[in-house]
Parts: structure tokens; C-alpha cells; sequence
């Protein structure tokens, strides 16, 4: 299969157990919203980094941390993986 050496085969196109969709898939990049087209037009699409196995790196997005009573604060949360778990996901 020609797409198994495109590393942005191993990303899932929708997550629908949390109701989210993929809406770009750039090498070791990923943006992500909401399926549902109402809480698409209220939340911004939330951008994942990761490392070449895999890691996730970026989270750049909305927090759960309010800023006022309206709104949440957006963060850019770096991750540095120095070593990778031996699981399922990593191999």
C-alpha cells in the first residue's frame, strides 16, 4: 500500500468517540474541531504537533482555564518526550 510510507496515514481521519474531525493533515501537524457543524462555528479548530514516532509535541488551542466569565484562555502547551512508553501506540 503506497500510503503506508506517507506518514500521515498513521493519523485517523475523525475521532468520533470524542466528536471531532480531522481537517488537515500536514506532516507531523494536525487540525482538528468539532464534527458538529454548530460547535464548529462557536470553537476554533485546535492544532497537534508531534514528533516523527509519533509524540504529541504542540497543543495550540482553547484550555478549560477561564478568562472571564464568557471566555477561556488559548494556550500553546509545548511537550518534550525524551522517551517513548513501550505500548501499542509507539510501535
Amino acid at each position: 500500500d503506497p500510503r503506508s510510507n506517507d506518514p500521515r496515514s498513521k493519523y485517523p481521519k475523525s475521532f468520533p468517540h470524542y466528536r471531532l474531525k480531522m481537517l488537515q493533515i500536514q506532516i507531523n501537524t494536525a487540525l482538528i474541531e468539532p464534527s458538529s457543524t454548530i460547535l464548529s462555528f462557536l470553537v476554533d479548530p485546535i492544532l497537534l504537533g508531534y514528533n516523527d514516532n509519533g509524540a504529541l509535541t504542540d497543543y495550540l488551542g482553547l484550555t478549560n482555564i477561564r478568562k472571564d466569565k464568557d471566555s477561556n484562555y488559548t494556550a500553546h502547551i509545548r511537550y518534550a518526550v525524551d522517551t517513548a512508553p513501550d505500548c501499542e501506540l509507539t510501535r
